[in-house]
């Protein structure tokens, strides 16, 4: 393992944030959790470290295997549900379809959540579609992260309906002042 690299798992750690279902007004469950990536020094995402991660296969596959062993522990308890997030660059790498690969045991308790982060090599559309049905193939449901950002529209998730079982809306468009209120009101009834 390169040391220069410092994607050692002493320099990284998994933070599980709660994904809540409301179950009425007064009640809520936990449904799932996110996996969080963070440094273990400044307790938040390390993005210097993971885009040499995302750029990098040997890289990326040395992330894998750390993060397999890590995400294992939780898997044991059975009903311990996941949302792992995987940068659309990362499906260039065969790592990450090794990972995937060697978590097919656990694939009733994973969501892959596909981040929204721009990948220029990654045809949009055509590449989209191929990832999420080889994840689904696999036995994984998959997630669309922040959808109204990055690269992915309304456009994007009906094109890949079929293949989805959850979006995650982006509330940004409710903070932007230059968004008409019909398009708010457009994602309010989605």
């Amino acid at each position: 393992m390169n040391s220069t690299l410092n994607i050692a798992p002493d320099n990284l750690t998994l933070a599980f944030q709660p994904i809540v279902r409301i179950v009425n007004e007064d009640t809520f469950e936990i449904s799932d959790y996110e996996v969080l990536l963070r440094s273990k020094d400044k307790k938040s995402f390390p993005a210097a470290i993971f885009e040499k991660i995302v750029n990098n296969e040997s890289c990326n596959q040395m992330f894998w295997e750390w993060f397999t062993l890590e995400i294992k522990k939780v898997l044991t308890d059975k009903k311990v549900r996941v949302d792992i997030n995987i940068d659309p660059h990362q499906f260039l790498y065969q790592s990450t379809w090794d990972f995937l690969d060697k978590m097919v045991e656990y694939n009733q308790q994973i969501t892959i959540e596909i981040t929204e982060r721009v990948s220029q090599e990654l045809n949009l559309k055509k590449g989209l579609i191929d990832t999420v049905k080889h994840i689904k193939d696999l036995g994984y449901r998959v997630a669309l992260d922040d959808i109204s950002s990055g690269q992915y529209s309304f456009k994007i998730v009906q094109e890949n309906i079929k293949g989805i079982d959850r979006v995650k809306l982006s509330l940004l468009i409710f903070n932007d002042d230059s968004t008409d209120s019909k398009t708010k009101n457009f994602f309010i009834m989605s």
